[in-house]
C-alpha cells in the first residue's frame, strides 16, 4: 500500500465471488477526512485477475513498465577489454580484462565467467596478475564450448574463472579494475587477407543476485608483422626507428642493436635481426619493390618522430614508388604500429 500516490480511493473488500467480482467494499481508511467516490465494481467482462498477462496492472506482465522483474532494470557486472592491441603472427597477444558494475559497487559477492576464442588462430598462452582476492577458479580448461555460451560458432573454446566473496567484499578495489591479463599465442598459419581479425567474448557462469552480466566482445586484429622490432610492445623512433636504418644500412649481429634496444626489451640480437626479416613485407613503405634507409627508413623515423603531412615523404620517395600519398604511406605505417 505505500506505493499508492492516494489513499482517496482505496477500498477494503471482505471477499470475492465465483467470478472473481470484490464483495462487500468499503473505504480503507474511514477516519482520514477524505470521501471517496462510491465503490463501482469492476466489469465483469474483465475482473482484475492478479495472473491475467494483459492485466495493466499485473506486477509480471511483460509490457508492464514498472515491471521490477525487467532484467534491463537490474545493475550489471561488466566485463571488457582494457587495451588497444593487435595479433601478430607468430607473436604472444597480451590482453588486459577488466570488471566495472554499473553502480560503482565494488563490494559484491563475485563472479563467475568464461572467455572464449577460436583456438584455429589462438592458443591460450597464460593468465598473468590476476585478482586473487576470493579466487575460485583459475583459468580452468580450455574447455570445448560445445554448448555455444556466447552464440558465437566461431569462438569454439573458453577457459573459465571464478570469485566468490564470503562476506560479499569483491573486488574490493577501486573501479573500473584489471581483473588478469591473458596470452595468447597467434598461429603463425593464417592468411590476414582472408581473415583480418578475430573475436574475444565473454559468457556467463553466475552473478551476483540481482545483476546481470554484461560481456563486450573484442575485435583482436590480425597482422603479419609490427614495427616493434625488440619486442617491448611499443614503436620507437630512438629504438626501432634506428635499428630499422641499421639493419637496412646492412648492419647485422650485435652491432644492429647496440645502444638502441629498450630497457625493457630481452630479446637477444638473433632475434631482433629474426623479427625484422620476418616484417619484410610491410618494411617497403613505398612499395617500390625494395626496402631501403633513405626512403622507408627515414619514413619510418619521420613517422615514429611524430613528423606528418609533406615532412614525412619529402625527398624519401622511392623512384618506382607505388604507394605514394602522403594519406596512403601514414596508413600503411600506422596499420602495423603494435598499439593502436
Amino acid at each position: 500500500i505505500y506505493d499508492f500516490s492516494s489513499m482517496a480511493n482505496v477500498y477494503a473488500c471482505e471477499s470475492l465471488d465465483d467470478s472473481g467480482m470484490p464483495q462487500a467494499c468499503s473505504d480503507a481508511w474511514p477516519d482520514d477526512g477524505i470521501e471517496p467516490p462510491p465503490w463501482q465494481p469492476v466489469d465483469p467482462v474483465d475482473p482484475v485477475d492478479p495472473v491475467d498477462p494483459v492485466d495493466p496492472v499485473d506486477p509480471v506482465d511483460p509490457v508492464d513498465p514498472v515491471d521490477s522483474t525487467d532484467p534491463t532494470d537490474y545493475p550489471e557486472q561488466i566485463i571488457a577489454v582494457g587495451n588497444i592491441t593487435k595479433g601478430v603472427l607468430g607473436q604472444t597477444v597480451r590482453l588486459d580484462i577488466t570488471y566495472d558494475t554499473s553502480d560503482g559497487d565494488n563490494t559484491l559477492p563475485g563472479l563467475g565467467m568464461r572467455i572464449h576464442y577460436n583456438s584455429q588462430l589462438l592458443t591460450f598462452n597464460e593468465v598473468t596478475d590476476i585478482v586473487t582476492q576470493d579466487l575460485i577458479v583459475n583459468a580452468e580448461g580450455p574447455f570445448s564450448d560445445e554448448d555455444d555460451h556466447d552464440n558465437d560458432s566461431s569462438t569454439d573454446q573458453y577457459v573459465s574463472f571464478g570469485w566468490a566473496s564470503i562476506y560479499s567484499n569483491w573486488p574490493n578495489t577501486e573501479l573500473s579494475a584489471v581483473l588478469m591479463g591473458i596470452a595468447f599465442d597467434v598461429s603463425e598459419n593464417i592468411d590476414t587477407n582472408s581473415t583480418a581479425s578475430t573475436q574475444i567474448n565473454f559468457s556467463e557462469i553466475t552473478t551476483t543476485s540481482g545483476y546481470v552480466f554484461s560481456g563486450e566482445s573484442y575485435d583482436l586484429e590480425l597482422i603479419s608483422a609490427t614495427w616493434d622490432f625488440d619486442g617491448n610492445g611499443h614503436a620507437d623512433a630512438l629504438t626501432d626507428g634506428l635499428i630499422m636504418l641499421r639493419y637496412c644500412f646492412d648492419l647485422r649481429g650485435e652491432i644492429l642493436v647496440k645502444g638502441v634496444m629498450s630497457p625493457e626489451s630481452t630479446m637477444t640480437a638473433d632475434q631482433v635481426e629474426d623479427t625484422f626479416e620476418n616484417a619484410m613485407d610491410i618494411a617497403d613503405i613505398d612499395n617500390d619493390g625494395s626496402v631501403d634507409a633513405l626512403t622507408d627508413g627515414l619514413m619510418l623515423l619521420r613517422y615514429l618522430f611524430d613528423i606528418r603531412g609533406n615532412n614525412l615523404t619529402q625527398d624519401v620517395m622511392g623512384q618506382n614508388a607505388v604507394r605514394t600519398s602522403q594519406s596512403e604511406i601514414e596508413a600503411h605505417i600506422e596499420t602495423y604500429m603494435p598499439e593502436m
